[in-house]
């Protein structure tokens, strides 16, 4: 399953924060380093529990874009490692990218993680970069509302991007957010699952409509508004089937039907006759699908 990804924007500012006493801040310098980088990423589920010095070639040194004794930053507890971030520039695009964040499990609380976001950020906003971006996964929901807080953004980059960031939302405790396109654009505001705004779907076509219509009766994120057929009959059954009691309207009328309030609008008309009525709904600012069969899962 794809990682979660995020980004945070140029000009949202960067919280400052102090480290608690006895803690400093260090860089890579020698191989001793990587069993301390590799505790610390252990503890933090980002390697294998056997993972040794191979973990931090892989995920350091086989990078080019990295210098590690510019861009593996520590946090030490009288002189030991305890916590890690990398903070680097990708070449390819002029994107900051934040990796390998992890607190040993042992010094968790003191609020480390926060301190080295801001280390990341500060080292990566010195470089003026495009945005920061950073990927991450459901099973960390505690780094997933650290990042929330401190300015990252969800990116729909996938599919079912939308409905995990969703449940996502949900677990930590959080209303909506912004959420980008993977092109760093913006993309909607999302909520948390249990105030998910449902999308509220038109159909043209009651007959070849009718698995769009169906879907709707049982979608978590969508929900049936109107209803156009130029067949009365048609719209009659549809009526019979799905409800008149004034939840869903329905209409012979094309135009009165694009009236209504949907955020969307399934062509299920012939697909010879998709075009007018495409143009019709680009002129209204509806979006519109040509027709097709949803599914669940």
């Amino acid at each position: 399953m794809a990682q979660l990804k995020m980004y945070r924007l140029p000009g949202t500012p960067i919280k400052q924060y102090a480290l608690p006493e006895g803690f400093s801040v260090s860089t890579y310098r020698t191989e001793a380093d990587k069993k301390a980088w590799c505790d610390c990423c252990r503890n933090g589920h980002l390697i294998a529990d056997g993972g040794g010095d191979e973990e931090f070639d892989r995920s350091i040194l086989d990078i080019e874009d990295i210098d590690p004794a510019r861009d593996v930053l520590f946090i030490d507890f009288h002189g030991e490692h305890v916590g890690t971030v990398t903070a680097f520039v990708n070449s390819e695009d002029n994107t900051g990218r934040m990796h390998m964040v992890a607190v040993r499990e042992d010094f968790r609380g003191k609020g480390l993680a926060k301190y080295l976001t801001m280390l990341a950020l500060n080292h990566l906003s010195e470089k003026g970069v495009r945005y920061v971006h950073l990927t991450t996964d459901e099973f960390r929901p505690s780094a997933v509302k650290s990042y929330l807080s401190g300015g990252f953004l969800p990116v729909e980059y996938d599919m079912e991007m939308q409905d995990r960031w969703e449940v996502m939302l949900e677990e930590c405790g959080i209303d909506s957010a912004r959420m980008l396109y993977d092109d760093a654009s913006e993309y909607k505001i999302i909520y948390r699952r249990s105030k998910a705004k449902k999308i509220k779907i038109g159909v043209l076509g009651a007959g070849r409509g009718k698995s769009m219509m169906d879907y709707c009766k049982f979608a978590e994120n969508a929900e049936l508004a109107a209803v156009c057929d130029f067949r009365k009959e048609r719209l009659e059954e549809a009526e019979r089937e799905y409800g008149a009691d004034g939840s869903i309207s329905y209409y012979t009328e094309f135009d009165e039907f694009l009236k209504h309030d949907t955020d969307c609008v399934v062509l299920a008309n012939y697909a010879n006759e998709h075009a007018p009525y495409a143009i019709k709904c680009l002129e209204a600012a509806k979006m519109s699908s040509a027709r097709f069969c949803p599914f669940r899962r």
